[in-house]
């Protein structure tokens, strides 16, 4: 390890110690639409409670995939050949791109193990702006019956649940950047960093309605 991933890590600890001692809900589902979730609960030492961790879905699939929750999360995803790097399923009609598995046995047991951990009356979803992502599909994702949503977006928009940050605009331009990426290659600070990621976790609530 180099001295200056040595000198991130070490502040990157002490940054998370203090992170995790204003964190009072310690057993909150994350669901995210990429991520995003994964890396905020392996900087909190959180178990995974979700099962959408390592993976990511394109933004038509996560909406529906949150809109009938106990539906999809009752199936056992579903290989399909595609190419693609990594394992890719499905779950009826949602695609699931498992991107950081090697092998799909990987991936479904995984999914499987923490579907069995999820918590419908303590939950939060996040939604990040990326990926082709559109207006309306924001608006969709602001409208769903979760207590606890963020849409994290570089871009002013006016929801109930948006975090906007000008500052997350990718430097090209076209869509909120990788919010799981440190500032810059000196920095000891992620981009997600700037979203109070503990008072959101201590806000985590139930489904209004599932159905």
């Amino acid at each position: 390890m180099g001295i200056r991933q040595h000198v991130r890590n070490h502040f990157r600890k002490k940054h998370n110690i203090c992170a995790r001692e204003l964190l009072t809900n310690l057993d909150a589902t994350v669901f995210s639409s990429n991520c995003v979730g994964g890396v905020i609960s392996h900087d909190l030492d959180l178990r995974f409670n979700s099962p959408t961790i390592n993976l990511f879905m394109y933004p038509a699939d996560y909406l529906r995939f949150l809109g009938n929750l106990p539906y999809y999360l009752s199936l056992e995803p579903k290989q399909i050949d595609v190419d693609s790097p990594y394992p890719v399923g499905m779950l009826d009609d949602v695609r699931v791109d498992f991107v950081h598995y090697s092998c799909f046995l990987d991936a479904f047991s995984a999914w499987e193990r923490r579907c069995e951990r999820v918590d419908l009356t303590n939950c939060c979803a996040i939604m990040v702006d990326r990926d082709g992502c559109t207006y309306d599909q924001a608006v969709a994702f602001s409208n769903l019956p979760f207590e606890c949503k963020a849409f994290l977006t570089a871009a002013p928009l006016d929801l109930s649940c948006a975090v906007s940050n000008p500052d997350w605009l990718e430097p090209n331009g076209q869509q909120t950047r990788d919010l799981c990426a440190f500032k810059n290659c000196l920095s000891t600070s992620r981009w997600i960093d700037d979203f109070d990621v503990v008072d959101f976790l201590n806000n985590a609530g139930g489904i209004i309605d599932c159905q």
